[in-house]
């Protein structure tokens, strides 16, 4: 952590605190600091001071985490490598959890995003996109383009205009739902 004010660099590991050395992902949610790691979620206050851990112990399937995610309602969702995705629940307190056997088409996600209308698109490591519909408790998949089945680390993110961009081993793909189109684009465009 650089403190450029004090001109101060402080290192945070396992032996003062984080849940393990090796770090997946960071979000930011208001002030707070998500650190996903092999060992689970660290919450850092840094205005409270306080770093707080979810990991196996607490209740979540896999120790190991890739990304954190906080939707609209205020639930956080984690996912990891094998295990498929963990919610947990902001108005009950309790985790709830989906994996191929519950409808996903892989249990490696890789990123979680959620778009204006609500759905919850999670990118797996190998069988594309999953969109889940949280209000209808459905499953819909993107997964019928080169590159989007396929062993590979795929990221997402949303334009201003509602598109969901993805990147793949095979480039980027642009998903616009009010055109119900597909756009590819790669090094040949």
């Amino acid at each position: 952590m650089i403190d450029k004010k004090k001109n101060v660099v402080r290192l945070l590991d396992k032996s003062n605190g984080l849940s393990h050395n090796f770090v997946q992902s960071f979000a930011k949610f208001n002030q707070q600091i998500w650190v996903t790691t092999n060992g689970g979620l660290d919450i850092i206050d840094p205005v409270q001071k306080t770093l707080e851990h979810t990991g196996k112990k607490e209740g979540v399937v896999n120790d190991t985490i890739y990304v954190v995610f906080k939707d609209a309602a205020g639930n956080t969702w984690l996912a990891g490598p094998s295990n498929g995705i963990d919610l947990i629940d902001s108005a009950k307190k309790i985790i709830r959890h989906a994996d191929v056997a519950g409808g996903l088409s892989d249990d490696n996600i890789q990123d979680v995003k959620q778009d204006m209308d609500g759905l919850v698109w999670l990118a797996t490591n190998r069988s594309g996109i999953d969109v889940f519909d949280p209000k209808a408790g459905t499953v819909k998949y993107l997964n019928n383009q080169p590159g989007l089945q396929g062993p590979s680390n795929r990221m997402m993110i949303m334009d201003n205009y509602g598109r969901m961009w993805i990147g793949t081993n095979q480039g980027i793909y642009v998903a616009d739902k009010k055109l119900g189109t597909l756009t590819s684009i790669t090094t040949k465009q």
